[in-house]
């Protein structure tokens, strides 16, 4: 037969004076406070970065016909990426409505390379959003 027994019938020693003091509060308090003071680093938390393009805005050129018809528009495009930043696949979600303009948005995106996000330091492969804005100043 098994006995719950309490603390004080227990044969185990039970902590006293100083000992009695470190519990799971007094350590998560120091851990804090070693923070603070710059001696530790904190523990591997939910760290994520998002994901960007590095080189699109000097892949994208302006169709020349689109630019002598003064014709505008925004694509937005969903880019697929691998982790180590390379692009696998694009769809155009929104069109401009030129047909000139989505093929430039589609071929620069093919083309540019993604800084990958990453969760707890290790880059991921992922999907982005990618909006192309064609604007006549």
């Amino acid at each position: 037969m098994i006995k719950a027994t309490s603390p004080a019938e227990s044969n185990a020693p039970t902590p006293t004076g100083r000992a009695r003091l470190l519990t799971a509060a007094t350590g998560a308090a120091l851990l804090t406070a070693a923070l603070m003071a710059g001696c530790a680093t904190p523990p591997a938390a939910d760290v994520v970065t998002k994901p960007s393009p590095l080189n699109l805005h000097l892949l994208v050129n302006y169709p020349a016909k689109a630019q002598y018809r003064e014709v505008t528009g925004t694509v937005r495009l969903r880019v697929g990426y691998d982790a180590a930043g390379a692009v696998q696949e694009v769809r155009i979600v929104e069109s401009s409505g030129d047909q000139a303009l989505d093929a430039e948005a589609l071929r620069a995106t093919q083309a540019m390379r993604v800084q990958p996000g990453t969760r707890y330091g290790v880059p991921e492969a992922g999907v982005m959003m990618v909006p192309i804005r064609f604007a006549l100043e």
